[in-house]
């Protein structure tokens, strides 16, 4: 987690509105967060299986207060990932690699590539989720920053978060 403020990044996604004054939210996407396994993973797994069929991808103990890991200790009894890192990218590649469910957003963009991830089907309602793209309000006069920061709050305006198949309006 690196902090805005002090410019130890320029732009950052996060899944919470920061509060801070001399941050400015550029963009946001509301979404449904979905468990997703590769397709090999999810052929395993019994039809609508519940939270504890699934082997769950997730942050190491220092990163247990983020999401997924503090909803599905809550709802899972004793629960721990089957594999867990501080690195999302990590997670998302064990997950390409069969080991088990994460938890993504359903949003499908410019930028978005094929990983053979399938949604996982479960007994679960639709879970609400948020990005917003997050600046210092400083680092947005630096013409570099401004557009870059432009061009994905473009993407996420046209971000399709539509269950596969679905027709209708996007967003």
């Amino acid at each position: 987690y690196l902090d805005l403020s002090r410019r130890e990044a320029d732009l950052a996604l996060r899944t919470a509105k920061p509060a801070q004054r001399d941050l400015e939210v550029l963009a946001s996407l509301e979404l449904v967060a979905v468990a997703y396994g590769s397709r090999e993973y999810a052929a395993k797994l019994p039809r609508r299986a519940k939270l504890t069929d699934v082997d769950w991808i997730g942050w190491t103990p220092s990163f247990a207060h983020l999401s997924p890991n503090a909803e599905l200790a809550r709802a899972i009894p004793g629960f721990s990932p089957v594999f867990a890192s501080d690195d999302f990218l990590v997670q998302l590649r064990a997950c390409e690699a069969g080991i088990g469910g994460l938890f993504l957003g359903r949003v499908r963009h410019a930028f978005t590539r094929d990983m053979g991830l399938v949604e996982l089907d479960l007994d679960l309602p639709p879970i609400p989720a948020g990005f917003y793209l997050v600046a210092a309000k400083s680092a947005l006069a630096i013409p570099r920053v401004r557009a870059v920061a432009d061009r994905l709050a473009a993407e996420l305006a046209r971000a399709d978060t539509r269950p596969p198949g679905a027709t209708g309006k996007r967003r």
